[in-house]
């Protein structure tokens, strides 16, 4: 089982040397394009947002959205990491995380997304411990 130091650097490594093709194209794969579409705030589909150049704003949600990602995914798989952006959260004031990350406009919002998901993680690996599994 990987520690929870683990779980949260790697993501965090991937997140600044990762080209953004490869950040998008994973982002695809666990959350569907829908999901990249929104977070990007891409005015046209999928496939435009591959070719265009895009603001440092939307490649930043985009990186921040992959290192979120990343962290859930690895520790509970793509169904809870799914939920997790999709349901409300109490660290967040009750608002959803995609919501939040969409319309993010400032690195601060994206720390604290950052931080609930690392939370989040942290918490269940804890409880894990504690029970021996």
């Amino acid at each position: 089982m990987d520690s929870i130091k683990d779980t949260i650097q790697k993501p965090y490594e991937d997140l600044l040397t990762l080209p953004l093709r490869n950040v998008i194209l994973y982002l695809e794969k666990q959350f569907g394009r829908r999901f990249v579409v929104e977070v990007s705030r891409c005015e046209g589909d999928f496939s435009y947002l591959m070719k265009i150049p895009i603001t440092i704003e939307d490649e930043m949600r985009l990186r921040f959205a992959y290192r979120i990602g990343r962290i859930l995914v690895d520790a509970h798989g793509k169904g809870v990491a799914r939920s997790w952006f999709s349901g409300g959260n109490c660290l967040l004031g009750f608002d959803i995380p995609l919501c939040l990350l969409r319309h993010a406009r400032s690195m601060n919002t994206l720390k604290e997304i950052l931080t609930a998901a690392e939370t989040f993680v942290s918490r269940d690996k804890n409880d894990d411990e504690k029970r021996g599994e």
